[in-house]
């Protein structure tokens, strides 16, 4: 990768480029909370509120994943027809009416569809619809600028994980999801109004630059809108990338997700109170969200493979302390706030990853399945939690494999080269 793009200092030049950064912090807030937040305490509190199993809710938590690969897909080759904006505006109509019937229905088969919808439409307005927002509007910040909006999903495991439950007990489920609907509708109404695909369509410059030259803004908007990526599926499947983000940031992710999605449950299990474990989960967030942006911040200035590098060896930290949560709080603490750290910079630096090697001229077309095949190998996590679940097979091998498929994953990191292979400018 070009070193002045690394080098370049990030700085924001104005409101319009503030608001999009703003915007996109909310679209993961809303896929950390709806879709990706769930596992920890709603879905326990649901289940022996509705007398329904845990287990077979995480079975259809990890479909939901699977089906928001297919979504990603499926959005990213629309987007690149009707852009962005318009991607982001059907997953957030969409995306309030499931929250909307996963609070107020009674019927487990409902609720499970609901869960699937949920992954689906964080499809839309998150990774397929937000991701290329960014890559488009900041090309040459998107590391720091990735950081930035990403700190919504540490957000969600600060507010929403550990505190919705209260708020199910003082107002009741269905209110919850009602006002949480609105929300989404909110967000839409302000998307129509307030977020244009390309920083020239706003009347701006990429990363904010004044120094762009202002006659060429209304010729690249057009020519940005035309550009047809030669990046095809097909071509896409052959190249080395591909493979090593598939499994380089995909393994680290399974290994996180595994281990994340069930801090409540084990440390309940180890013998903590659910309301410790709660507190657990919000004070971690809070230590890691900095976190979020540190990395975003590292991507600028060593590169986004050297920082997920980095990352990859935080994860793997957090899941030996995870398999030693009996020996002490430490270890509880520890591993609580790497995984909490890895959930908003995980989710930063694979669009960045993309981006680094196909600008923002080609990003949408390498995103749309690129993004997808990460979420694969990131879903197996959930798959096998719920396996593990229901055979009753010990959180300490859960651990243990995800330290080994983590391990794998940063030993493919060091394979890849950061090459710009896509349109330059």
């Amino acid at each position: 990768m070009n070193e002045n793009v690394n080098k370049q200092k990030a700085r924001l030049y104005g409101g319009k480029q503030l608001w999009i950064i703003i915007f996109a912090g909310f679209m993961y807030l809303l896929t950390g909370s709806i879709a990706a937040g769930n596992t920890n305490t709603v879905l326990p509190y649901i289940a022996g509120l509705r007398g329904w199993l845990f287990p077979s809710m995480i079975i259809f938590v990890s479909l939901g994943g699977y089906v928001s690969v297919a979504a990603n897909l499926g959005f990213g080759q629309l987007l690149m027809k009707i852009g962005a904006k318009k991607v982001i505006l059907i997953g957030l109509i969409g995306g309030g009416i499931s929250a909307l019937l996963f609070g107020v229905t009674n019927n487990f088969a409902v609720f499970a569809i609901t869960i699937i919808l949920n992954f689906f439409f964080s499809g839309a307005y998150m990774a397929a619809g937000v991701n290329a927002l960014l890559a488009t509007w900041f090309p040459r910040k998107k590391g720091v600028i990735f950081g930035w909006s990403t700190m919504g999903l540490v957000v969600a495991s600060v507010t929403y994980a550990p505190y919705v439950t209260k708020l199910f007990d003082k107002i009741g489920l269905g209110t919850t999801y009602i006002a949480i609907a609105i929300i989404f509708w909110i967000l839409a109404v302000l998307c129509v109004f307030t977020i244009k695909d390309t920083p020239e369509e706003a009347g701006t410059y990429p990363d904010g630059d004044p120094n762009t030259d202002k006659e060429a803004l209304a010729k690249v908007a057009m020519e940005f809108a035309q550009y047809k990526s030669p990046f095809t599926v097909g071509k896409l499947l052959k190249k080395k990338h591909t493979w090593q983000l598939m499994f380089g940031w995909g393994l680290p992710w399974f290994g996180m997700m595994a281990v994340f999605s069930q801090l409540v449950p084990r440390l309940i299990q180890v013998g903590y109170s659910a309301n410790f474990a709660s507190l657990v989960l919000a004070i971690a967030g809070f230590i890691a969200l900095p976190g979020s942006w540190l990395f975003g911040w590292l991507d600028t200035k060593i590169g986004c493979k050297k920082s997920s590098i980095i990352l990859g060896f935080v994860l793997l930290v957090g899941c030996v302390a995870a398999f030693l949560h009996p020996a002490g709080m430490f270890f509880v603490w520890l591993c609580a706030a790497t995984m909490a750290l890895g959930q908003g910079a995980m989710a930063n630096l694979v669009p960045s990853m993309i981006a680094s090697w196909f600008g923002r001229w080609d990003f949408p077309a390498a995103n749309r399945l690129l993004f997808p095949l990460v979420n694969i190998v990131a879903t197996a996590g959930m798959t096998l939690v719920g396996v593990f679940l229901s055979h009753n097979i010990p959180f300490s091998t859960l651990y243990i494999v995800s330290a080994v498929v983590t391990a794998i994953g940063v030993i493919i990191m060091f394979t890849v080269k950061e090459e710009m292979i896509g349109k330059a400018g």
